[in-house]
């Protein structure tokens, strides 16, 4: 990965809207993979200037204590969760963030499998932020559409 924030797929850079003080970043971010080691293709996430870096296995008891001990007011988890919201996997996570898709998306958002999607397994959560909008983008190559939201705070 380069130093720009890019999605894994490497198209789009990460972008974001909102005040911004030069030589300061505007957004901390975590990423966070569950792979051990990363896909081939690197991680799913971004990077983001200013934010921390973890290997997360068993992510989802490890994720749900994370999302619940971070300080900070806007936080914003993205990425292949494998699993919908209604997963009770999930249920620490929905309890304190809320999905982008149900939020401001239009239609299911479903993202897998890329050919015929029929379930929302990749998620875009926000706390202390709002979401403007959410969609699904075209297939890329991957067993996954991509997933993209607008997010102000």
């Amino acid at each position: 990965m380069t130093r720009r924030a890019r999605p894994w797929w490497g198209h789009s850079p990460l972008r974001h809207r909102g005040a911004h003080r030069p030589g300061r970043p505007s957004a901390a971010g975590e990423r966070v993979s569950r792979h051990r080691p990363c896909p081939r293709r690197g991680t799913a996430g971004a990077r983001v200037p200013g934010g921390r870096r973890r290997s997360v296995p068993g992510w989802r008891g490890a994720g749900v204590a994370a999302v619940a001990a971070e300080p900070d007011q806007r936080v914003v988890v993205l990425g292949d969760l494998n699993g919908t919201m209604d997963d009770r996997a999930f249920a620490g996570l929905t309890a304190r963030l809320r999905s982008a898709q149900e939020a401001a998306g239009d239609g299911f958002g479903f993202s897998w499998p890329a050919e015929f999607p029929v379930a929302r397994i990749d998620q875009i959560l926000v706390r202390g932020v709002r979401p403007e909008s959410s969609w699904v983008l075209p297939p890329t190559g991957s067993d996954h559409r991509p997933v993209a939201a607008a997010i102000s705070w």
